[in-house]
């Protein structure tokens, strides 16, 4: 048992870093509105129809108080903030808190909402197809989440729309504001998270069935169903660590569902205020979802240590084997890397599309598609049949035919021509933004490993305050405040990616620099630049490059959210989120401008999620190969995440 005192250290520590990220999430919340182009008073009397002139614009930055320094600016918006006043709408002119409090109780019912439906279906579907690996059950319910993963949410919401609104007539096409109206983004959003759930559930509970217990409860004859809820049981705790991750995407998700089915929550009045562009709402808005992503994660801290009792000494069992006497343990429980869960699971129980190919023949063959994609981008103008800008009103919404493969949309403009050509920009902007995201999050990473002490504390702290958003919720922000286009996008999903990276290589070289082989290379004087170019960096290259493909994929699909709400690439860029987007007026008598965008999305984002997954195979092999294993970082990176656990609350 823990002492009483340590409760207390445990509980101040938790206290202050909580306090920290607080104020670095409000210290964010407050940059925001001074990422936007130009001057902000300008801006907001523009957003109001206004034609400012020099003295409406002086008035208006008096108003503001723009016109005092900004660390007063930033303590008298504080000192509101505290006493719970969010400014006021720019749009309506009425008080945000109120809006807020209005608002509130249905984006956090169709959340708790879709997330218990979530629960219900993928935990039991996941444990059933844990217990017997490699059956058929186990492997549909794969392929159907794993197939499910490359389809956006927004076109999910639109699918519900069209069937159960306007093809089966069930429920109205605009969502009454009561249980019913409901249904249909609950449904949305429960769907859209099931598939990834399942996943998750299932690579943590196949962790648990290998363990030797349950070996000798089916020795002792005890049904699946019971072995089930032991195995249940005993992983309560990541999955309360999971109900949190999942409660921050549904949060996320919320904006865009809320939008198509007129539900009028929290999220559809931020959407609204980015169109208007009230910069006191969108503030608000994201302050209020990172607040709220705070309370879900440290609800599941508390709750996996009601439920597992085993976590409050693992600390502990940490500091016994490396004979530390620092008794400055992290509150945090140590939780599942959930970015290696979502892409992997134990090699014994993989069973690829392709059982038959090796894992090296497997990427091959998938780096080939998407090489063959890359080249189809980079010549997209020779190969679309037609000129995808030109418009013909005569040839406006042609169905599919002999002219025109995917019929035309409502400007006459052909849209395979269109798709194709939309190849390019959707992957020049996934591409910049991973690889600007692997350089900084590399170099954030890499820097607070080596700096160790107070420099290192501190880079985590910051790392923390990004990752106190959801992940879309944070390009969203910074999408609004910076508006549409190449360079912002870029910017926007660079600044919500990064932080994965940058932990998984501070972890990575923590343990890198405790390898023999490194300590053997100091004791013989090899300078610490040629250990750190030699040694370090091919070591931990593959893992960082593997891990920010894995992330291309929800890089893809975040962009082309943004274009559909209209702050990813604009008009006249054929990118397919804006072209679904264009399309949706015309869902009911023109479908196929939906579905030429819409499989082109989800068949590339499958390619590049089955890359990512082989690329994990192809590392996971050399890594159990004895001749790699002594310089493997994977051997030791559970240690070296229970290090960046422990310097979070130091």
């Amino acid at each position: 048992m823990i002492s009483r005192t340590r409760i207390i250290r445990r509980a101040g520590s938790w206290l202050g870093n909580t306090l920290l990220v607080l104020f670095g999430v409000s210290l964010l919340a407050f940059v925001l509105t001074y990422l936007t182009p130009g001057d902000l008073a300008e801006n907001m009397l523009t957003s109001q129809g206004a034609q400012p002139t020099g003295e409406m614009i002086a008035l208006m930055r008096e108003r503001l108080g723009l016109d005092r320094p900004l660390w007063e600016q930033y303590f008298n918006w504080l000192g509101r903030l505290l006493q719970g006043d969010l400014g006021v709408s720019f749009s309506n002119g009425t008080p945000i808190m109120s809006d807020f409090a209005a608002r509130l109780p249905l984006t956090l019912g169709l959340t708790v909402a879709a997330l218990a439906c979530t629960w219900l279906i993928a935990v039991p579907v996941a444990l059933f197809a844990a217990s017997r690996p490699g059956r058929p059950f186990d492997a549909a319910v794969r392929l159907v989440s794993y197939v499910g993963s490359a389809v956006p949410a927004f076109l999910i919401g639109l699918l519900v729309l069209q069937s159960f609104g306007v093809q089966l007539h069930l429920f109205p096409i605009a969502a009454t504001q009561d249980l019913v109206g409901m249904i249909k983004p609950t449904l949305n959003q429960t769907l859209a998270m099931v598939r990834w759930y399942i996943r998750q559930v299932r690579a943590i509970a196949l962790e648990e069935f290998d363990r030797p217990y349950i070996g000798g409860l089916r020795i002792r004859g005890m049904s699946r169903a019971r072995i089930c809820l032991h195995v249940l049981r005993n992983i309560a705790a990541p999955l309360c660590t999971l109900g949190a991750t999942s409660f921050g995407a549904l949060l996320a998700g919320s904006a865009v569902v809320e939008a198509i089915f007129s539900w009028k929550g929290i999220g559809n009045y931020a959407l609204a205020a980015i169109t208007a562009k009230d910069y006191p709402v969108i503030q608000a808005y994201v302050l209020w979802c990172a607040v709220v992503f705070l309370i879900a994660n440290t609800v599941a801290d508390l709750l996996a240590f009601v439920l597992d009792p085993r976590l409050s000494d693992a600390p502990a069992a940490k500091r016994s084997r490396h004979g530390s006497g620092d008794d400055s343990a992290s509150i945090r429980i140590q939780r599942p890397d959930l970015t290696s869960i979502s892409v992997t699971s134990p090699p014994r129980y993989r069973r690829r599309l392709l059982p038959k190919l090796s894992p090296l023949t497997a990427w091959l063959v998938l780096a080939g598609i998407l090489a063959v994609i890359g080249a189809v981008a980079l010549l997209a103008d020779a190969i679309a049949p037609q000129d995808p800008y030109v418009t013909s009103v005569a040839a406006a919404l042609q169905p599919p035919g002999a002219e025109h493969w995917l019929g035309t949309d409502n400007l006459g403009r052909d849209v395979f021509s269109r798709v194709v050509v939309g190849l390019r920009p959707t992957l020049s902007v996934a591409v910049t933004v991973v690889c600007c995201a692997l350089v900084l999050g590399t170099i954030v990473g890499v820097v607070s490993a080596l700096l160790g002490g107070a420099a290192d504390a501190a880079i985590q702290r910051l790392t923390a305050v990004f990752q106190s958003f959801p992940e879309f919720i944070l390009a969203l922000a910074f999408a609004s405040m910076l508006g549409p286009g190449f360079v912002s996008a870029v910017a926007a999903l660079t600044l919500a990616s990064w932080t994965g990276i940058a932990r998984y290589a501070r972890v990575l070289t923590l343990q890198i620099r405790q390898a023999p082989y490194v300590q053997a290379a100091r004791m013989n004087g090899v300078p610490g630049v040629v250990i750190f170019l030699r040694h370090m960096v091919p070591n931990i290259g593959s893992p960082l490059l593997v891990m920010a493909a894995s992330g291309l994929g929800s890089v893809i699909l975040n962009l082309a959210t943004l274009s559909f709400v209209g702050l990813g690439l604009p008009q006249p860029t054929s990118e397919w989120g804006t072209m679904i987007s264009d399309g949706r007026p015309y869902l009911q008598i023109a479908p196929w401008l939906l579905a030429g965008p819409g499989i082109a999305l989800f068949l590339v984002t499958l390619a590049v999620n089955l890359f990512a997954d082989a690329s994990q195979d192809v590392l996971a092999v050399n890594a159990a190969d004895p001749k790699t294993q002594r310089e493997s970082p994977q051997n030791s990176a559970a240690e070296a995440e229970s290090e960046t656990r422990e310097v979070e609350t130091k």
